[in-house]
Parts: C-alpha cells; sequence; structure tokens
C-alpha cells in the first residue's frame, strides 16, 4: 500500500508512545492496530487537536471503499463524535528511535524469553555505518495488541536511560511484523548467568552496600517485589534513627547474608519511639511476603504518628534535651508537622557518604573476609 511507504506511517506503534509525536493541534499520522482482539488490524489516524482548551489525541478508523478504487474514507460505523475546526495541517514523521527493519540484521542467537528470540547482530544508522548491536525480535505468532504494548512499555522505559552502566536502546522496527528492540550489545553472558557463575567472586562495593537492604525471600530467590521494597524501607528507617549507621558493621556479605536468614534484625538505638519500633519489627520486618505491611499503611501509620502531640510535655522537653542536636528526630520533640515528615531527607546526603566511606574501607581492608 502506499501509506506504507510515506515518513508519517508509524506501523504498529501503539497509541501509548503517540503523546511525544502529535504535540500540536492539526499534527496527524498513520498507523495500524487492532480495535478489538478477535479482529483483523486496521489502519488508524491519530491527530491531535483541541478539546476544552487542551490538546487531546484522537483515533480514527480508515476504510477502503470499492467503489471508486483506492479511495479511504473514516469508518461510519465506529467513529467517535466529529472535531469541528480541526484540520489536518503537519504529518508527523517517524522519531530517530523508530527504525525501518531492512536497517537492522540479525546474526547469531543469544538466547529466547517469552515474547520472542534476542540475535547478535547489525544496525545500519543514519550515516551509513554499522554497528554490532543485541535485538529483541518477537515472535510475530504471539504479537496481538496487548504484547505490543507491553514490548513497546520496555522500549519507552529504557528511552528514559542514558548511562554508562545501563544497556542502551537504538530504537525499535515497528513498520511491520515482527517487532524488534534494538539495544546495545553487552560482551558476556547475560546478567544472570554471570551472577550465577560469578557471584562468590564478585569484590564490589556495590554488592556490600546492596546486601544491608535485601528481604529474606530476596536473598532466597533474587526476585524484587513491592514487598521486598517494603523491607527495605524498613532498615531506611533504621538508618534514620541510628543517624546513618551501617546495620551490620564489620560483617561479610555472606554473613550479613545468613543474619537475615536466621532472624537477626538490626537493634533501634535507645529513645526510637516505641511505635515505630513496633512499626518495623512486627509489620516492615514480618517475614511471611503476604502478611507483610504494605506502603500505603506504612504512610499511614507515619502520618498519624507525626501528627499527634506529645503524650507529656514535660517528658517531651527532657527528651529534646537528651537529644545530640544532629541526633534523629522523635515525635515528641516540639517541631511542626511539615518539617517533621520532611527532615528524616536531611540525613540521606551524610548517611550515604558516611556509607561510603564504611564501605570502601571494609572493601579494601577486609578482603580476606569474602571467598
Amino acid at each position: 500500500m502506499a501509506h506504507e511507504d510515506e515518513d508519517w506511517f508509524h506501523g504498529l506503534l501503539p497509541r501509548e508512545d503517540l503523546a511525544i509525536l502529535l504535540r500540536n493541534p492539526g499534527d496527524y499520522l498513520l498507523r495500524i492496530s487492532q480495535v478489538k482482539p478477535t479482529e483483523e488490524r486496521k489502519l488508524i489516524l491519530s491527530l491531535a487537536y483541541i478539546n476544552d482548551k487542551k490538546t487531546t489525541l484522537g483515533h480514527y478508523i480508515i476504510v477502503k471503499e470499492k467503489d471508486p478504487p483506492n479511495h479511504y474514507t473514516i469508518d461510519n460505523t465506529l467513529k467517535g463524535e466529529t472535531v469541528p475546526n480541526t484540520l489536518l495541517v503537519t504529518p508527523v514523521t517517524r522519531a530517530p528511535w523508530e527504525l525501518r527493519h531492512e536497517h537492522v540484521k540479525t546474526e547469531t542467537k543469544l538466547g529466547e524469553g517469552a515474547f520472542g528470540d534476542v540475535y547478535s547482530g547489525k544496525l545500519k544508522m543514519h550515516d551509513g555505518a554499522e554497528i554490532e548491536v543485541a535485538i529483541k525480535l518477537a515472535h510475530s505468532q504471539a504479537m496481538d495488541k496487548e504484547k505490543i504494548k507491553e514490548l513497546m512499555k520496555e522500549a519507552r522505559l529504557m528511552r528514559n536511560f542514558a548511562h554508562p552502566n545501563v544497556v542502551r536502546i537504538y530504537g525499535v522496527a515497528v513498520l511491520r511484523e515482527p517487532v524488534m528492540i534494538v539495544m546495545e550489545l553487552v560482551d558476556g553472558n547475560a546478567l544472570d548467568k554471570f551472577l550465577k557463575l560469578n557471584g562468590d567472586k564478585l569484590e564490589r562495593v556495590d554488592k556490600l552496600a546492596m546486601i544491608l537492604w535485601l528481604s529474606p525471600e530476596t536473598l532466597t530467590t533474587f526476585i524484587f517485589t513491592r514487598r521486598s521494597d517494603v523491607w527495605a524501607y524498613g532498615v531506611l528507617i533504621w538508618e534514620i534513627y541510628a543517624n546513618g549507621e551501617e546495620p551490620y558493621p564489620g560483617v561479610s556479605v555472606a554473613a550479613t547474608k545468613q543474619m537475615v536468614l536466621s532472624g537477626q534484625r538490626p537493634v533501634f538505638p535507645e529513645g526510637t519511639p516505641p511505635e515505630v519500633v513496633s512499626l518495623v519489627t512486627a509489620d516492615i520486618w514480618e517475614v511471611n511476603v503476604e502478611k507483610r505491611i504494605t506502603m500505603t499503611a506504612i504512610a499511614l501509620k507515619l502520618e498519624a504518628l507525626t501528627q499527634r502531640g506529645p503524650p507529656d510535655q514535660q517528658n517531651s522537653v527532657r527528651k529534646c534535651a537528651a537529644t545530640p542536636a544532629n541526633g534523629p528526630l522523635h515525635p515528641a520533640h516540639p517541631v511542626p508537622h511539615q518539617q517533621v515528615r520532611q527532615a528524616p531527607t536531611k540525613f540521606i546526603p551524610e548517611r550515604i557518604s558516611r556509607r561510603s566511606g564504611r564501605a570502601k574501607k571494609n572493601a579494601s581492608g577486609s578482603g580476606h573476609r569474602h571467598k
């Protein structure tokens, strides 16, 4: 079809990726998509227009008429309300990250996943040069509308990162099937294989520091979830009240892991509110993942705690006088509510600095502990 040769045809690009392309009223492009899961794909006109003083995106099915031939109109049976005073002004061409299939060449298969296979290959750049890349190539028979959306969500997330330690994405090929994500080719095995083969040999400060926040289930399954993040948040609360001290000082990675799995937990310093101690030790550091408290419930409990007034003013004054000027905040302190809520973040830079210094010292001076 002629429209497939146009620069403003975007193939299987889902509507979730259109907001960054259709910015101004009158911007438009063509793409193809499934309107319903059981139907074949349709040609879609997507455009930006003004609705209630805001730029809105509209999507209209284009159908080919039998008479006259090669004549296309909007599908009268499925279109929504008309958009008055809207003109198709600017055809939006493909973004640099929308790659053409003929510029991507697969070579050696590296692995496979739920949606497709991963290959090494070549990508022809805009200047004509070829570079080595990794290509995630989707199975054509598995790519319904929802799977395309999920694959493109991964690509959309990766486009946000530009860091030497994060795999770079060059773009996606979505003009036709198979859909492909083209990424930087990294030397060596996949990360999971590398860690299983070399995990015991790593002598990294990162590994020493990271294990301090890992939940028991993550230490045994290597899976991170929202509930494992809750556990890590409990360690953060402990660090705040401990003025940034290390939870398991002077202990190796292997020993720290065994301490966590055996039920040993950091002890809160004297003066920590008992409600906070109970929240962390009983609810946040709950070993049973299903019974572990959620972040929403934690927020509600902390909110109630910071809003509550001191039970005894004399006791509050005594505790204030006994606490160092740079010590942890106590709910009994006569500090405004908003200041109490924001103050823990003040400890973070100092805590990171102190922990990094200790970790580097431990890593350089105690290598004999790591086998």
